[in-house]
């Protein structure tokens, strides 16, 4: 099916560029290229969970929300703004870990996904089962 989208040309897609502030802005993809011809391109390790980072990664943000919330309840009034930013920062990773788990890209493991996200997402006060099918449909 050809693509009903007016082709840019490049002195159009610089000029734009320019004009929301990037350099250049790529060509897109011919028509006959497809996401599943991209996909097939990319290296099979790509697709691969590895359970040894992920967890990895769990460790990493309990650590960091640990000695954020430690550096809020040590930091003195003036360095307060800052302490809850990094605290706040080491919050987002738990996110992330819950958002990997929503896309079941965590563990090979359905249940241990599901138990993860939850527990990620509890100390920031959302529901992770009604979030996860939400964010299907997103996508």
């Amino acid at each position: 099916m050809a693509s009903k989208r007016k082709q840019l040309t490049e002195e159009q897609r610089n000029a734009w560029a320019r004009q929301i502030g990037f350099r250049s802005i790529g060509k897109e993809l011919p028509d006959n290229v497809t996401l599943t011809d991209v996909v097939r391109s990319l290296p099979k390790e790509v697709f691969r969970k590895d359970h040894a980072k992920a967890w990895f990664s769990v460790l990493v943000s309990l650590v960091s929300l640990s000695l954020g919330i430690y550096g809020v309840y040590l930091s003195p009034w003036y360095l307060l703004p800052v302490a809850w930013f990094l605290a706040g920062t080491a919050a987002t990773g738990w996110f992330v870990i819950g958002h990997d788990c929503g896309h079941r890209s965590f563990h090979s493991e359905d249940i241990v996904e599901d138990i993860v996200g939850t527990i990620m997402f509890m100390p920031l006060i959302y529901p992770f089962e009604p979030w996860r099918i939400m964010h299907a449909t997103h996508h």
